[in-house]
């Protein structure tokens, strides 16, 4: 089954920083996952630099809610690491409300 799960991360950028570029350079990372992950199905990526978050939403083909919202997590923190990101307090702080629901195929 399709599950579209959201995930609001803030971000922590260096002095000078700017959100708009790393959010680029995670969704590059998260390509990369795309490409090599039959279960990620797609996403899409928005960016507030009022606040300095990132959310994500991504589809996967998952046997159940808990399997999507463990597989987009993952994909997430990931991208961030082999972006060169660092995820201190991850499950903490960094990540707010995580939402997941059924998904519907579009045509």
């Amino acid at each position: 089954m399709m599950y579209a799960t959201i995930i609001p991360v803030h971000v922590d950028l260096l002095i000078g920083g700017d959100l708009g570029d790393a959010a680029r350079q995670v969704v590059d990372q998260l390509a990369e996952i795309d490409e090599q992950t039959p279960e990620f199905l797609d996403y899409a990526v928005s960016s507030d630099g009022g606040d300095g978050t990132v959310t994500f939403e991504i589809t996967a083909d998952a046997e159940d809610q808990l399997q999507a919202v463990a597989g987009a997590l993952s994909w997430v923190r990931t991208a961030f690491h082999a972006a060169g990101g660092a995820t201190p307090g991850w499950s903490v702080r960094g990540v707010g409300a995580v939402e997941v629901e059924p998904a519907t195929a579009h045509c």
